[in-house]
């Protein structure tokens, strides 16, 4: 075979080396890892049997107090129960420019069919200023 065969075959191994050192080195990951570490607070709380009736009777003292348990002060939340999907809240008021959601659907319990879909809208805990986000 060519001599320059083998160097253009080394130079795009090389140049594929360089671009997937990139993306996973240079790229920052802290979204992800915010998300992780909420996603795996609020598992636990998902499978709770009383979570799941306080999302279900749309019990907001409930749902508080289960969340606050949940993120430890660590996390500022607000959340909304709604029956259709495209249901959004118009504002939130935050202390962070980067907001998170998590979601769920509960379809109900055991007694009856009445399903429910949760999302928390969560950001790290600031004491900083309030920014009025307009999600639509």
């Amino acid at each position: 075979m060519n001599k320059k065969a083998y160097m253009k075959t080394l130079e795009v191994f090389i140049a594929t080396m360089i671009t997937f050192t990139f993306i996973i080195y240079i790229i920052p990951t802290d979204r992800a890892e915010n998300n992780n570490l909420a996603d795996s607070l609020l598992k636990n709380i998902e499978e709770d049997l009383e979570f799941r009736n306080c999302v279900i009777m749309e019990d907001t003292t409930c749902l508080n107090n289960k969340i606050n348990i949940s993120f430890y002060g660590a996390y500022e939340y607000d959340f909304l129960i709604f029956d259709d999907p495209l249901t959004e809240p118009d504002y939130l008021n935050t202390t962070s420019d980067k907001v998170y959601t998590y979601s769920r659907v509960f379809s109900g319990n055991y007694t009856n069919y009445n399903p429910k879909i949760l999302k928390i809208y969560y950001w790290e805990f600031k004491e900083e200023k309030v920014i009025l986000w307009k999600l639509q």
